[in-house]
């Protein structure tokens, strides 16, 4: 999807993708190509978005593996 819109763009870098509204861990596919996408130098940084708190929580104490370049400790 990513490399598609790069292509749309003509640009061969995005500077912040969103994982948006995640309610549990994503899929071990979608971590590894989040984790491909900044490898490749086609995405900088990788964020999450969710409403359910303890979900959060799980996310900033490192208990769930999620793409993030930025999680409180």
């Amino acid at each position: 999807f990513v490399e598609s819109w790069l292509k749309k763009l003509k640009i061969d870098q995005v500077d912040f993708v969103v994982l948006q509204d995640l309610r549990r861990p994503p899929g071990g596919k979608l971590v590894d190509r989040m984790h491909w996408l900044k490898d490749s130098g086609k995405v900088r940084f990788v964020g999450v978005s969710s409403h359910e708190r303890p979900f959060v929580g799980r996310i900033a104490r490192g208990e769930v593996e999620v793409p993030v370049d930025y999680a409180p400790r």
